[in-house]
């Protein structure tokens, strides 16, 4: 489950969505829950996220290797203006964090047009060419253009659940009877789907099966009901290969 570096326009791939008005089957407990740290001890990862009193997501780590002379991390903070991103932050780190290799701040900036809005991501280290995102009214992620030669036209199910990029890795499946462990952020679709946690864990419904760039399956099989009704543990079934993931929860405003 180890992600692609966000925001990094030359190893851009598919992603991931979040729609908060779809088709979701809500966890049985009365807590509304949000997870706040996904561990994997046979991968030494570990990805934590923070959120804001209105449950949009405000920063987004990833830690690879950690205490290790090869560690890495990298991680995405979000600004908001009232309800609505206003800039983002990307930084990446080498050895434990001594090490800032790579920081680029985007301002985002808006234009509406007919149903929806563009949304203008620019970087203001000068680094990266402006990215045009292409969002509908319910919130939806549509394209994403960096600059005249490459777009990216995303792709979802009856139920909103993210199924990829038109000509990219998808064979996405989802248990529809059961919903997404990030069901109760209210952080935009468009941006989750473009620059957070991938390969649709961010969907309305549970992410059972992807692809990957080879055109391998990647099966998760989930467990472990809390009190609550959200699971605590994935497995995560690919190339013969298993890894196990452990899913920590806090409590939504």
């Amino acid at each position: 489950m180890r992600t692609i570096k966000i925001l990094s326009i030359v190893s851009f791939v598919s992603v991931l969505m979040f729609a908060c008005n779809d088709n979701k089957k809500e966890p049985t407990g009365n807590a509304k829950l949000l997870p706040c740290e996904i561990t994997c001890a046979s991968e030494n990862a570990r990805y934590v996220f923070e959120y804001n009193a209105d449950n949009m997501l405000t920063l987004y780590r990833a830690f690879y290797d950690e205490n290790s002379t090869h560690s890495e991390s990298y991680a995405v903070e979000i600004k908001y203006t009232d309800t609505k991103p206003s800039k983002i932050t990307q930084k990446d780190y080498w050895q434990n964090e001594e090490i800032l290799y790579q920081r680029i701040v985007w301002i985002l900036t808006y234009t509406n047009i007919g149903d929806g809005m563009y949304v203008n991501l620019t970087d203001t280290s000068g680094m990266y060419e402006d990215v045009a995102l292409t969002v509908n009214s319910a919130g939806r992620l549509l394209s994403c253009r960096y600059n005249e030669y490459w777009q990216a036209v995303y792709q979802y199910d009856a139920n909103g659940n993210y199924m990829g990029t038109v000509g990219g890795y998808n064979g996405f499946e989802y248990d529809t009877s059961k919903a997404g462990i990030f069901v109760n952020t209210a952080t935009p679709n468009w941006l989750v789907t473009y620059c957070v946690f991938g390969d649709g864990f961010f969907s309305p419904n549970l992410l059972v099966k992807n692809r990957d760039s080879s055109n391998s399956d990647i099966v998760r099989e989930w467990k472990d009901l809390n009190q609550d009704g959200y699971y605590t543990k994935m497995t995560e079934i690919h190339n013969g290969n298993k890894n196990e993931y452990n899913i920590k929860y806090i409590n939504a405003k």
